[in-house]
Parts: structure tokens; C-alpha cells; sequence
């Protein structure tokens, strides 16, 4: 195994090249990324792929009425107001196909046909509900399919990925709400639904990076609703329990929107986002008619004020303090938001959840899905580092480089300053290239 030295050193190198192939994509406007990475494709090779939609009950409304409610102590005394609308979700089931090869084409047959091969190839009841990573305005399901079918194959399972609403047209929570009928859906499945009902203990929410935050802020609302507003929810003509999930499972996921923590700075050299503020903040980026926003506001996501709320910046959620909590896989490397992940992981693993910090490996995040679901209540706690270049994965033990003994309301406070410095951004200011 390489020294701790030489692994950083080529992580470095490795970085720099990522950095100068990336940059022309990362800096096209937000609609031309937008519509690239959303866009479906065909599938090819061993992967079933059914499309179906998830539609929005006839109590919508009542739905909504809830969610307004449970937001409100969330909010912290802030004014910002919040589109709680419920709409119909595009979602795809995403297995392995034994029977394909190659690159093959998808089978021409029904989507109910191809939704029974499916259940048919499956060898587990292990559902993954995935959301997508892409800052949040990019990517959809096609975009993380070779993912979710490593995932797939790795429990034997089947991985569901809504194509939520993205930014900035669709700001927060519009995507968490998406989630939440997903959710709700697999539960209790509407008319005409391809799935049968779905137990929780069966599910596992997964995501990368934005989407990691996407269903941590999920799971964080799920646990607030069961704590503050009596853990039931009207949902299709009936009352229904909100459960929380048999585990969740993330890749670096984002926890921190206002970039309050120390690795920020000091692992920018080895992350491929080089720079102190979002790319879509950079005063080289260019306008659309989506970005900026009219009126502007200060990020992609939602505006300033809304950075600090918990089910933006999740690693202060409250849920983080509860004691019922099913298993949590992170996987982390040396990147600029270690911190705010192992801030979050460490205060998991004080509300007695078995929480595990890991390398960006689908063998390991495979597992940890499968047997959450297969052996609920045997996981054990497991904080381990890797070297670049530990393809046997033996790894050492992991010293924590943030303060995790930090009250919440510190970091909080740190988090406001920061906010307290963004701008609005109305468009760029220069037009020369990064």
C-alpha cells in the first residue's frame, strides 16, 4: 500500500486532469446541462429498465396541508414562503437483466412486461429508492443508471430513481416533495400502479452527492412528521403510518449549503470543484433563460435565507438527535465536503444508529443495502480510512478532522455568516473562461 503521501499526491494528479476535462461541461449554461443530463436514453446490455409515473393522489391538498404544517417549526423564525405543490413523478425501476448482453437493446415489449421480467430476475425484496446527484438542476435517471444497476445486482434487489423536479425553476423543497409521494407511493401504490405495496423495512434510500442531501432531508422530514405532527399522513382516501426506512445509504453526500466548514479550504486541492463558491455563482458563468432566476436570488437551490434551513443544510437537522434511527452507510474521500459529512455522521452515531463512514465503493455500499434489509439490528458502528490506491481495502483507523463536539447553535451561527456574504447573482460579470 502506497504512504499516505503518495496517495494524496496522486489523488492530486489525478484531480488535475478531471479539472481541465471537465471545466468546458461544468461552465455551458444551465438550461443546455439541464437538458443533456435529464434526458432519457435507451437501455442497453443486462439492465431492466420500466418507465412508469407515480401519480399525485385526489387529496393532494390534504397532503399539502400537512406538509405546510410540519414545515413551519423547521423554519427557524425565517420569512421565506415555499411552494409545497404535489405533482404526478416520471419514475424508473432499474434490476439486473440476466438475460441480456452486451450492449443489446432494451426489449421492444410493454413497460408492464418489462416490470414482471423484472420482479422475475430479482432475487431479493430489497428496494432501493435513489435520488440522483447534479447540483440539483441536472441529471435524471438515465444519468445514474449504470449505478443503479451495480446496486441492483449487488443485493439482488431493484432500484426505483424518481426524476424529481429539478432547479432552478423548481426550487427547494420541490424535490423533497417529489420524494415524499415516491415514498408514500411505494407504501401505498395508486391505480394502476406496475408495484404491489412495498414495507418499509424492505427500503433503502440511497443517493450521490445533491441527491445524497436529497433523501438525508427526506429522512429528516419523515422523522419530524412521526415526532411533531403525530407520524400519520391522509394519502389516497386513507390514514397511513409514515415508517422510516430500513436504512440510507450515501456517496459524499451534500450537508452543508453554505460551505461553513474548514475543508472547504483545506481539501481544495484535492477536489475537482476548485472553487469557493458554486460554479453556478462564478462571475465567468453564463445567463439563460433559466439562470439567473427572475428575481435573482443568491443560489441555485433556494434563496439565502432558506441555506440554513434543516432540510437544506441537513448535517444541522434535527433528526440527527433521534434515537430510533435505522443504519447509515456514508462514504466520503479527501474532497470539500468531508467535514459537514463527518459532522452529520458523528452525530448519528451518538443518537445510537450504526453509522458507517466508507470508501466510494458499490461492493461496500451494495452490501450495507442488502443487509439492512436481510439482517436488520446486526450492523455495527465502522469508521475506516482508505489510501488511493488500497485496492485490497484494508484501510486504517479514521481520526475525525472536525470538531464534532460543536453545539449545533455554533454551527449555525457559522453557517449565518457565511450566508451573510453571498450576493445575489443576476448574471455574469466577466466573459472570459475559467
Amino acid at each position: 500500500m502506497a504512504s499516505r503521501q503518495e496517495a494524496e499526491q496522486q489523488l492530486q494528479k489525478m484531480t488535475s486532469g478531471l479539472i481541465e476535462k471537465l471545466t468546458p461541461v461544468l461552465f455551458a449554461p444551465v438550461s443546455m446541462q439541464k437538458m443533456v443530463t435529464s434526458r432519457d436514453t435507451p437501455a442497453k446490455g443486462p439492465v431492466w429498465v420500466s418507465r412508469t409515473v407515480f401519480d399525485k393522489p385526489e387529496d393532494s391538498h390534504e397532503l399539502r396541508s400537512m406538509l405546510e404544517d410540519a414545515f413551519k417549526p423547521l423554519d427557524l423564525g425565517g420569512d421565506s414562503t415555499y411552494d409545497f405543490s404535489i405533482e404526478d413523478v416520471d419514475v424508473q425501476w432499474t434490476a439486473y437483466r440476466s438475460a441480456g448482453k452486451g450492449k443489446e437493446p432494451e426489449p421492444e415489449i410493454s413497460e408492464q412486461d418489462k416490470f414482471d421480467g423484472l420482479m422475475k430476475d430479482i432475487s431479493t425484496d430489497t428496494v432501493i429508492l435513489y435520488a440522483h446527484g447534479g447540483f440539483y438542476y441536472t441529471g435524471g435517471p438515465a444519468s445514474v443508471r449504470a449505478t443503479t444497476l451495480a446496486l441492483a445486482r449487488e443485493t439482488g434487489g431493484r432500484c426505483l430513481v424518481p426524476a424529481y423536479r429539478l432547479a432552478p425553476q423548481f426550487p427547494f423543497p420541490a424535490a423533497v416533495v417529489d420524494l415524499f409521494l415516491v415514498y408514500l407511493s411505494l407504501l401505498r401504490p395508486g391505480k394502476g400502479a406496475l408495484h404491489t405495496p412495498v414495507s418499509a423495512q424492505n427500503i433503502v434510500f440511497a443517493g450521490d452527492s445533491s441527491g445524497g442531501n436529497l433523501v438525508l432531508s427526506l429522512f429528516a422530514l419523515l422523522h419530524h412528521i412521526r415526532d411533531h405532527a403525530g407520524g400519520r399522513v391522509r394519502f389516497r382516501g386513507h390514514q397511513l403510518d409514515v415508517p422510516l426506512p430500513a436504512g440510507i445509504a450515501t456517496l459524499y453526500p451534500h450537508c452543508d449549503h453554505t460551505s461553513s466548514f474548514d475543508s472547504h479550504t483545506s481539501n481544495k486541492p484535492y477536489d475537482i470543484f476548485i472553487l469557493d463558491a458554486l460554479l453556478h455563482l462564478q462571475p465567468t458563468f453564463p445567463s439563460c433563460d433559466t439562470w439567473p432566476t427572475k428575481p435573482p436570488r443568491e443560489d441555485i437551490y433556494c434563496d439565502a435565507r432558506t441555506l440554513i434551513h434543516p432540510l437544506v443544510s441537513v448535517a444541522i437537522a434535527p433528526a440527527w438527535s433521534a434515537k430510533d434511527m435505522p443504519p447509515m452507510f456514508i462514504a466520503t474521500g479527501q474532497e470539500k465536503l468531508t467535514d459537514e459529512q463527518y459532522y452529520l455522521a458523528r452525530r448519528v452515531e451518538r443518537a445510537w444508529c450504526n453509522g458507517a463512514v466508507l470508501p466510494h465503493v458499490v461492493r461496500s455500499w451494495g452490501r450495507f443495502c442488502r443487509e439492512v434489509v436481510a439482517r436488520p439490528g446486526v450492523l455495527e458502528n465502522a469508521w475506516v480510512r482508505y489510501a488511493a490506491d488500497d485496492v485490497e481495502f484494508r484501510g486504517m483507523e479514521l481520526q475525525s478532522p472536525v470538531d464534532v463536539d460543536e453545539d449545533v447553535d455554533v454551527r449555525r451561527e457559522k453557517m449565518k455568516e457565511k450566508v451573510a456574504g453571498r450576493k445575489v447573482w443576476t448574471g455574469p460579470t466577466e466573459t472570459a473562461m475559467l
